[in-house]
This record gives C-alpha cells, structure tokens and sequence, in this order.
C-alpha cells in the first residue's frame, strides 16, 4: 500500500475521531487567527514530514532514513532561541554541535554512498525540517489550540497534500487492507 494511501486515511481518521471534542472546545471559546494559521502550517508541516519520511525510506535504508530524520530534535534545539524566544544557552548550541557530529558518524558519508542513499538521507532530513517545524509551531501558539483541535482540524489541510501525492488508483484498498489500516488509524493513531 503506498505510503501516501496510508497517510491520507490514517490523517483523515485522526481528524474525524478528534472533531467531536475539537468542535465542543471551539464552542468554549473561538480561536484566534493566529491560531488557525498555525493549525493550517502544521497540517502543511505534518504532510511534508510525512511524504519525505517515506520517501525517504524508498531511497534508502531504514536506518538511514530514520538517522537522517533524527535531525529533528538538532533543529528544534538550534531554532527555539529564534522561535519561541527561549533563552539562548550556550550549552544548547554545543550540544546540537555534538548531536550533529554522532549523526555524521552514524551516517558514515565518508563511505562514498550512491545517488539513491544521499537523495534518501536529503529527504528525510527534510522531513526532519518539516517535523521540528510542527513542533516549533505548536510551541510557539501554546496553550491557545487544544490537543483535540490540533488532530482535527489540521487535518484537513494535511489530506488536501497527502490526496494530491496519491498515485493513480492511491485509494484502491485490496481485500482484508481496510480492517488493518482503520484499526491502526484508530488505535495507535487517533486514541493514542
């Protein structure tokens, strides 16, 4: 199943499952315009994480990929300063220095990689970008989204991406795939 399939109807299930409680704490009070814009990058941060993940588990390794993507809490760190105006500590920096270097050794590019591993290793720490952007975001919108308004309403402009990446045919599901991917999307995705 392609990865895009996956990820449009697992997104589109969390969204559903969460609208009832989203919609209830909207009723609460409204949110802001700031807060809708932030929900609309995160859906926009969510898709584009997703994509260059599994794209980059198509170029290469798993463990390439995840590594890459491992550059998420490096950018998270290195950005908070400039984002959510956390204090700058030097330590921080020194620290994301480190991180960065255990990753390169991890990574090992000195091994003359071909083609497809660097585009691999490119797409997931672009999706490591993507992921840290989402996360920087709600931080910096804090308190002012619920959880619940987050799944659900940043869905929607997550499946709009996720649809337009579908190759043809994306959502033909073969027999016995639906129970799997709804039970998943529902359990470890929109209850958990």
């Amino acid at each position: 199943l392609p990865a895009a399939t996956q990820a449009f109807i697992v997104m589109a299930v969390v969204g559903l499952v969460n609208l009832p409680m989203a919609l209830a704490r909207t009723r609460q009070r409204a949110l802001s315009g700031n807060a809708w814009l932030a929900i609309v990058l995160m859906g926009v941060a969510d898709a584009g994480n997703i994509l260059l993940f599994f794209g980059a588990m198509r170029k290469t390794t798993l463990a390439d990929a995840v590594l890459s993507h491992s550059l998420a809490p490096l950018f998270v760190a290195a950005l908070s300063p400039l984002v959510t105006r956390e204090a700058f500590r030097a330590r921080t920096l020194v620290a994301t220095g480190v991180g960065l270097l255990g990753l390169a050794l991890l990574l090992e590019p000195w091994r003359s990689p071909g083609p497809s591993v660097l585009l691999g290793a490119a797409a997931g720490a672009g999706s490591a970008v993507f992921y840290a952007g989402n996360v920087l975001t709600q931080k910096r919108i804090g308190g002012a989204i619920s959880p619940s308004e987050i799944l659900a309403y940043h869905a929607p402009p997550a499946c709009v991406l996720l649809y337009l990446a579908l190759p043809d045919g994306g959502l033909a599901l073969a027999h016995g795939q639906a129970p799997w991917l709804l039970a998943g999307a529902v359990g470890p995705g929109a209850l958990a």
